[in-house]
C-alpha cells in the first residue's frame, strides 16, 4: 500500500507548480486563489517526509515519560473489568510500548544521521531525568524504578546500532559517558552493560579471530 501523504518527501517546486496549473486549467473557470492556497488545499503542504515525521514522533513521545502520576490516589478500570489499576501502572505500560517502538525503529527503519542523533538525545534525556529522580530502594513505587531495565537496554542497543549506520559526534559520546557514569549505582545498568560486553566480545571473536567462544578448542581438549 502507498504511504500516507505526510510521509512523502516534499515535491519538486517545478512539478508542484505544473500540477497546480493543470488542476486550475482543467476547472475551466478563472482562478481566484494563489498557488500557495491551492497547494495547501490539495495537500502539497502536508508532505513532511519520513525523517521529519520520525523526529517529531521521537521528540513528542518523550512526554509520556515526564508526566508524574505516582502521587495520584485514584483507580482506573482495567481490561479484565475485575481489577482496577493505578495511573502509575497505566503510565508504565504506555512507556514500555513507546520504548518498544523506539527499538523497532532502531532495528527495522532506515534513518538518517539527524534522526539517529535526535533519538539518542531523547533516550539520554529520558535516562537522566527518570533514573536520577528514582531512588533504587523504591523501585516499584516510581516510574524510573519500573522502567530502569528496558530504558538501559534501549539506550545501549540504540547506541550500538547508531554507530553501525552513521557517525556519532564526540559530544554525544561525552553526554553518554556523563549520564551512565552518574548511574553506576544502579544494578540494572551493570547487568545490561555486562550482557552487552559479553555479546560484543563474542561477535568480535567470531568476526576477527573466527572463534566461537561457546566452543573453544582448549575446552574441548579438557573434556
Amino acid at each position: 500500500p502507498s504511504p500516507p501523504p505526510f510521509l512523502l518527501e516534499e515535491s519538486d517546486p517545478s512539478s508542484a507548480g505544473s500540477s497546480l496549473d493543470s488542476s486550475s486549467s482543467s476547472s475551466g473557470r478563472q482562478r481566484l486563489r494563489t498557488d500557495s492556497y491551492i497547494g495547501a488545499i490539495i495537500g502539497q503542504s502536508t508532505r513532511a517526509g519520513m525523517q521529519n515525521v520520525l523526529q517529531v514522533f521521537v521528540t513528542n513521545a518523550v512526554n509520556v515519560f515526564m508526566v508524574s502520576t505516582s502521587h495520584l490516589n485514584m483507580y482506573l478500570p482495567s481490561k479484565s473489568k475485575e481489577d482496577a489499576t493505578m495511573p502509575l501502572d497505566e503510565q508504565t505500560e504506555i512507556c514500555k510500548r513507546v520504548l518498544n517502538i523506539y527499538r523497532t525503529m532502531v532495528m527495522k527503519t532506515k534513518m538518517e544521521s539527524r534522526t539517529w542523533e535526535q533519538l539518542l538525545m531523547v533516550l539520554l534525556q529520558i535516562t537522566s531525568v527518570l533514573l536520577a529522580q528514582a531512588p533504587p530502594n523504591s523501585k516499584r513505587n516510581n516510574l524510573g524504578g519500573r522502567l530502569a531495565q528496558p530504558i538501559f537496554q534501549t539506550l545501549i542497543v540504540t547506541w550500538i546500532r547508531a554507530h553501525t549506520n552513521v557517525v556519532v559526534h564526540a559530544s554525544m559520546w561525552e553526554k553518554f559517558l556523563k549520564v551512565l557514569s552518574s548511574l553506576t549505582h544502579r544494578e540494572e545498568l551493570i547487568v545490561e552493560w555486562d550482557k552487552t560486553m559479553q555479546t560484543l566480545t563474542r561477535v568480535l571473536a567470531r568476526q576477527v579471530y573466527n572463534l566461537n567462544l561457546q566452543e573453544l578448542p582448549l575446552d574441548r581438549l579438557a573434556e
